[in-house]
């Protein structure tokens, strides 16, 4: 088949030798597709969601696969990257949990935020790459200072000496997950991280830990227990939020910031203690926490809220309860006391 050809097929769109969209109903009820020479890129969300595609080879000319652009390919088995491929853009393959092996090219240069998120194999890279690394199926930089990419294969999981940063959507998805350990010397853990991980119930943070990105562990559903370390400053949007069997919380002493929805939804949490360094906590960092009765605020001075939804008891340092009587939102809690 020729680019041409390709063309005229109703439910494709072809501009050039970029390819915009393939519809399921163009793709043969095998499953199987083969796409054809001149092909240079596969465009943004061109196969994404695809409920027939199974096999795909890709020709020797592509160069690109965009962004989302087989994302949730829940069938899709077989694919062949073919060398001369160097960019992965996000999400690119987010989600393809079928896939039976994912062979990454030695002329790959860019891969994505969240582009290997979810796969249901281990990763494996051709000689000569100058850019990345792959250990035990997982994906590092060249230096291996940096983790890309942990497909769904591990139940248990540490992270190597010598790795300060752990990309964006690095562990997401992976819902065989159920302990996760981040050796000391990590400093950044990228947003959504480990996000939709499932069945995680235990998360080891390094002390060295100093930025948690949004939505870093949002939707773990089997997480019961955190311990932020001190060097945090502050929690980011939704970091925690839909954390449905999380019961203990422990904030370190140095936390400034709760941000918004930081602990929504959290069904299990019953209580929490706020540090003294606390100066801010954003609207709805607390929402629909039907069992958090209590919580105790060490600050003297009452932090900032823009929005709060917690209306029990509130405990507080004697001869701060006036303070807090008469700060909004704090005085709409239902007993301050010290």
């Amino acid at each position: 088949m020729t680019l041409e050809e390709l063309k005229s097929i109703e439910g494709i769109s072809l501009e050039g030798s970029v390819l915009n969209c393939y519809e399921d109903k163009a793709i043969p009820e095998s499953g199987v597709l083969s796409l054809p020479e001149g092909l240079e890129a596969i465009g943004d969300e061109a196969f994404a969601r695809s409920e027939r595609l199974q096999e795909i080879r890709l020709p020797k000319s592509l160069k690109k696969i965009g962004w989302a652009a087989f994302v949730r390919c829940e069938k899709l088995r077989l694919i062949e990257l073919n060398e001369g491929l160097e960019i992965l853009n996000d999400y690119a393959f987010l989600g393809c949990s079928a896939l039976e092996d994912f062979h990454l090219p030695s002329s790959l240069k860019t891969i994505g935020n969240g582009a290997l998120s979810g796969l249901g194999c281990a990763l494996s890279l051709a000689e000569g790459n100058p850019y990345f690394l792959v250990q035990e199926g997982v994906l590092f930089n060249q230096e291996k200072t940096k983790l890309l990419a942990c497909p769904d294969i591990k139940e248990t999981y540490t992270t190597p000496e010598g790795v300060f940063e752990v990309a964006w959507s690095a562990f997401r998805g992976c819902r065989k997950l159920k302990r996760l350990s981040f050796t000391e010397g990590v400093r950044v853990l990228g947003e959504d991280a480990c996000y939709d991980c499932t069945n995680l119930e235990e998360v080891a943070l390094a002390d060295s830990l100093e930025e948690l990105g949004w939505l870093a562990f949002s939707r773990c559903k089997a997480l019961k227990k955190i311990t932020i370390p001190a060097k945090i400053k502050s929690l980011g949007w939704a970091l925690f939020s839909d954390c449905r069997s999380l019961r203990e919380v422990n904030l370190s002493e140095g936390l400034q910031t709760i941000g918004l929805a930081t602990f929504a939804h959290c069904h299990s949490l019953e209580e929490i203690t706020l540090p003294k360094s606390l100066l801010e906590v954003g609207g709805g960092a607390f929402s629909d926490c039907p069992k958090l009765l209590s919580m105790n605020c060490l600050a003297t001075t009452p932090p900032r809220v823009e929005d709060f939804d917690f209306r029990g008891m509130l405990i507080v340092p004697k001869g701060s309860e006036e303070q807090y009587a008469q700060s909004k939102p704090w005085s709409f809690c239902s007993e301050i006391k010290a």
